[in-house]
């Protein structure tokens, strides 16, 4: 005879942060957990949203995640974009082309046709020959700033699609263990999941 599970309890949030409060890191994880689980309710729930912001505030969580799963109820591009851009993390950068001109960017990435096959460098440069990217294509100037991002691909071993870009923010996340990162993720699933954020050639 099959037995069904029973129902978890569910856990307010007082009682979330009366086991919780004096992890902050762990109480970061949950709020971007559930940031996440917001991102990706279809349609958006104001009753979910709403819940979400008693669970942050119990656990003293403020880093304005929060902000853009209200945009998306409303469907809000204009301050999605705004409010991504104010809670974003710093772009890393790649020493290999820090400070370059445009062009200089070009041919320091041509040279990496050189290197051997199996070389990260070289292997760089075959995943923008097989995928059809510009080093710095003209829709998007600022490509040097995807250069560390297009490297976790080729590191990581994720594809291009929507759903393997996903991954590899999750990945990210999870590697860093929930330090850094998670802006990345948000961006992600409102560029493929909540299709709200703008990005040139997508």
């Amino acid at each position: 005879m099959r037995v069904l599970p029973r129902e978890a309890p569910i856990v307010t949030a007082a009682e979330a942060a009366q086991v919780v409060s004096d992890k902050p890191r762990l109480c970061k994880g949950i709020g971007e957990l559930l940031v996440t689980l917001e991102l990706m309710r279809h349609p958006a729930s104001a009753a979910l949203i709403q819940r979400v912001e008693e669970y942050l505030a119990a656990l003293g969580i403020d880093e304005g995640f929060q902000q853009l799963a209200a945009d998306y109820l409303v469907n809000d591009r204009k301050h999605i974009e705004r409010d991504w851009e104010r809670i974003r993390q710093p772009d890393l950068e790649e020493s290999f082309i820090a400070g370059l001109s445009d062009d200089d960017v070009g041919a320091r990435m041509q040279t990496l046709e050189d290197l051997p096959a199996d070389s990260l460098g070289r292997t760089l440069f075959d995943f923008y020959r097989r995928n059809g990217f510009s080093f710095v294509p003209d829709d998007e100037p600022e490509q040097g700033s995807l250069v560390p991002h297009d490297l976790t691909h080729v590191l990581a071993g994720y594809g291009t699609t929507a759903e393997a870009d996903i991954a590899l923010q999750a990945f990210m996340v999870g590697a860093a263990r929930g330090e850094k990162h998670f802006s990345s993720l948000a961006a992600s699933l409102l560029l493929f999941e909540v299709g709200m954020m703008r990005f040139p050639g997508i």
